[in-house]
């Protein structure tokens, strides 16, 4: 090899060299992006923002905008301040920037949230691998100590099933909150079933209770819900659960209430079998539904004795069994035959009205009719005089006189309730004269029309064609106390006929005449 070769050689050489050098300086000066850190956090109750470093691998020759993406678990404007802009500028000459969260101190307690935080490619520069970060925003779950105490302010209470009360569970703020919050509320321990029992009103699906910003007060209702079952004890326990937000805290007392529901039966009591005397503004319910016939002997004479302890032989009756009890039955109370602790008092009593077999004096046979009237509605207080007919006697027909609700569980004391429930009386119609006299036939003569119209429908004055019905709703409530002995109550009334004097009376009934104060 000649000295010229190898001196063009070795020039070839050195330009290779060169170049290579140029393109590995060249490789060294692309710019390249990443985080500073990949994994930072911060808690939301810091007032300070969290810089997330951006950094360069060099200094930029030239203005670099660099793109992100923004992504997590964290809810931007409620775990931290939205990020409107999603880009980043390195200035030339600079090798770094920041991406600045601010974290918001929300008030539930939701357990930590992230943000994710990804760079985008742009021109002037490539990503590194560690071209995203997360922040993780600690949850604050610790309420400060002068926070605001929430608390029952209503008591505990017990209520009877048949009333179907809504108790009103009153809850109380020791201090106005500056936002709206919702109070958990649990029910656990309670052996009344939801739904089947009772319903609660009041609450969202959760269970929670609305405490509006501002107010003091909310409430709630647990509603009861009547079965039919006697003797139940069913209880709603009631309690706070465990706040989800720091904005308030739970008092050390107060937080714990029951609702009671019970039906006890009403045991041991004079007014369900016993007799019931007429004392003071006592109003009476007979014993039953009866139909029969005066009594007499063989000489067209009263019977003198044909029931035990009986010796007012006008007041007897023949039954259908050809027994003879009182005409009158006693002055007594029963049981409701589907309600236990009800008074029942649908009954009519009737009886035909006639002579002797023997008799040359033949009676028009006519009928006597007796209905329940436990409201004295032919009291000239409460209609007007002699308005209501009947045959003799007058009446309308009751469900339920009365119904017994127990407030404790022994079921001697509580609220007496009138049933809402409509009775219905009867009237003469118009241009009818109920106590006038007609003609009937040969035999009879002159009689009272309205024995007449008793012959007719054979006692069932609702058969009449000359009664028009009259309609009065009643309801009401009392109290009952089987240690005093006494039942005190008032009825409402209401009806469309003016003839409807009085809108409401009051009522009072003693077990027996001994129990009558004097």
């Amino acid at each position: 090899m000649t000295r010229k070769t190898v001196t063009i050689l070795m020039m070839v050489a050195f330009i290779a060299s060169m170049g290579l050098t140029s393109c590995e300086e060249e490789e060294n000066q692309t710019l390249k992006v990443s985080f500073g850190q990949t994994e930072l956090s911060i808690k939301e109750i810091n007032t300070s923002t969290l810089e997330v470093p951006v950094r360069l691998n060099a200094k930029a020759s030239r203005d670099l905008e660099i793109p992100f993406q923004v992504s997590g678990s964290a809810e931007p404007g409620v775990h931290y301040e939205a990020i409107e802009d999603k880009t980043v500028m390195i200035e030339q000459g600079e090798d770094s920037t920041v991406i600045l969260v601010d974290p918001i101190n929300e008030t539930k307690i939701q357990g930590d949230k992230t943000l994710q935080l990804k760079l985008g490619a742009g021109d002037g520069y490539i990503l590194e691998e560690t071209n995203t970060a997360e922040v993780t925003i600690i949850d604050n779950n610790e309420t400060l100590s002068d926070a605001p105490v929430v608390k029952f302010t209503s008591d505990s209470t017990m209520t009877n099933a048949y009333l179907r009360d809504t108790i009103e569970m009153k809850v109380g703020v020791s201090k106005a909150l500056d936002n709206q919050v919702m109070i958990p509320v649990k029910f656990d321990g309670s052996t009344a079933e939801q739904g089947k029992h009772y319903e609660v009103v009041g609450l969202n699906d959760n269970n929670e209770l609305k405490l509006p910003a501002g107010d003091v007060s909310a409430s709630f209702g647990i509603a009861v819900k009547y079965t039919g079952k006697m003797n139940i004890e069913k209880m709603v326990e009631v309690s706070f659960a465990e706040p989800s937000v720091t904005s308030y805290k739970l008092g050390d007392s107060d937080i714990h209430r029951a609702v009671e529901i019970i039906d006890p039966k009403v045991n041991n009591v004079w007014f369900l079998n016993g007799r019931s005397w007429d004392g003071g503004n006592q109003k009476l319910v007979f014993k039953k539904n009866a139909i029969g016939e005066m009594a007499f002997d063989e000489n067209c004479l009263p019977k003198q004795k044909l029931v035990e302890g009986v010796h007012e032989p006008w007041v007897l009756r023949k039954d259908a069994d050809d027994t003879y009890t009182p005409a009158f039955p006693g002055h007594t109370v029963k049981q409701h035959s589907d309600d236990p602790n009800a008074w029942s008092g649908n009954w009519t009593y009737t009886f035909i009205m006639r002579s002797c077999p023997n008799s040359q004096d033949q009676r028009y046979p006519y009928y006597y009719n007796y209905r329940c009237n436990a409201y004295d509605l032919t009291d000239d207080a409460l209609m007007a005089e002699d308005y209501l007919v009947g045959y003799m006697n007058n009446g309308v027909r009751v469900d339920k006189y009365l119904r017994f609700a127990a407030m404790n569980k022994e079921g001697t004391k509580g609220k007496v309730i009138i049933p809402q429930q409509t009775l219905t009386g009867y009237a003469a119609k118009e241009g009818y004269d109920w106590d006038g006299e007609s003609k009937v036939g040969d035999q009879w003569g002159m009689q009272e029309n309205w024995k007449i119209d008793s012959h007719q429908t054979e006692g069932n004055l609702e058969d009449s064609d000359h009664v028009k019905e009259v309609k009065i709703d009643v309801q009401g409530e009392g109290t009952f106390n089987t240690e005093t002995k006494e039942i005190k109550f008032t009825v409402h009334f209401s009806s469309e006929d003016s003839n409807l004097k009085k809108e409401k009376a009051t009522f009072k009934i003693y077990p027996t005449s001994d129990d009558v104060p004097n």
